[in-house]
């Protein structure tokens, strides 16, 4: 069964790098993009159906940054228990234990190559879909 990936980003390259590691995964999953967390979270509160099966949540966003709009999510009962996945090209301890004591589900840093990141998508897929 496919499933819905929400990927908040605000760099494009980024995204289209993620849309193409997803599509090389083979996957039928379906990927949505929003470049800044306001348009997300407007979306999001709409309870529009379907709703994602994992977010994948970029830190540094102009707007709203990844930590409020972590903060924002888990605080909407409908999407509470989407797991989230914080994207950032941050390889810092002090992220990733941030990121979990808001709630985030996992921490991922952006990969350097397309390898490492279709690797680690797979397995964050594996994991949470």
């Amino acid at each position: 069964m496919a499933k819905f990936i929400l990927l908040i980003d605000d760099d494009q390259d980024d995204a289209d790098i993620f849309f193409d590691a997803v599509k090389e995964l083979g996957s039928e999953n379906s990927v949505h993009h929003f470049a800044n967390g306001i348009n997300a979270l407007e979306s999001l509160n709409l309870q529009a159906e379907p709703l994602p099966d994992i977010i994948f949540l970029d830190i540094n966003m102009p707007l709203i940054n990844g930590w409020a709009c972590l903060r924002s999510i888990k605080q909407i009962a409908h999407l509470r228990n989407i797991p989230i996945v914080m994207y950032s090209t941050s390889n810092l301890t002090r992220e990733t234990i941030n990121a979990k004591d808001i709630g985030a589900s996992a921490f991922l840093t952006k990969p350097s190559n397309f390898a490492d990141l279709k690797s680690e998508l797979s397995s964050l897929f594996r994991r949470f879909l």
